[in-house]
């Protein structure tokens, strides 16, 4: 299902063909995780991710992705990467938005998730967004070991107004 966005890119569910085209836009981000294409085909086919796309309008190209798993009814997000030549024009908090819409739906109570202590530009999207502080893992991410922060987002009883998308 797609959704269309005033800033010139719509948003879609994230299929198997787009896997590839996703494992390079993750490379292409220092701060994203680094999953790779064949990583994201496997888990899409077997059920365990799910994600969403941006995708630009003109030239129909991804421009972001938002991958998540979910667990009973709560979500983690695992990564999201915007191409660098799209930030700061709300592809990624349309990707999210559109995510807690879908979230809601499907009834899931919390969406988690974990970023790196260093990267204050990422915590800051996060809470904008709703999200708070939770906890933290020391040493979680490799080669370097830096700590993790942990956050959430209760969805259940929210009722903000997503003017973005609608399911």
């Amino acid at each position: 299902m797609s959704s269309a966005t005033p800033e010139g890119f719509f948003i879609e569910d994230l299929g198997v063909e787009d896997a590839p085209a996703i494992g390079e836009l993750f490379e292409q981000n220092a701060g994203a995780s680094r999953w790779s294409g064949a990583d994201i085909r496997e888990g899409l086919s077997q059920g365990r991710l799910r994600g969403l796309v941006a995708i630009e309008s003109g030239e129909a190209r991804i421009i972001g992705c938002l991958l998540w798993r979910t667990l009973l009814d709560e979500v983690e997000i695992l990564n999201i990467a915007v191409n660098r030549q799209y930030r700061r024009q709300r592809v990624a908090e349309s990707l999210c938005q559109k995510m807690f819409v879908m979230g809601r739906s499907r009834q899931v109570a919390t969406i988690h998730l974990e970023v790196r202590k260093s990267n204050l530009d990422a915590q800051a999207f996060y809470r904008q967004l709703g999200f708070v502080e939770c906890g933290s893992r020391p040493g979680y991410y490799p080669p370097e070991g830096e700590a993790a922060v942990l956050m959430s987002l209760e969805l259940k009883g929210k009722s903000d107004a997503l003017e973005l998308c609608d399911e």
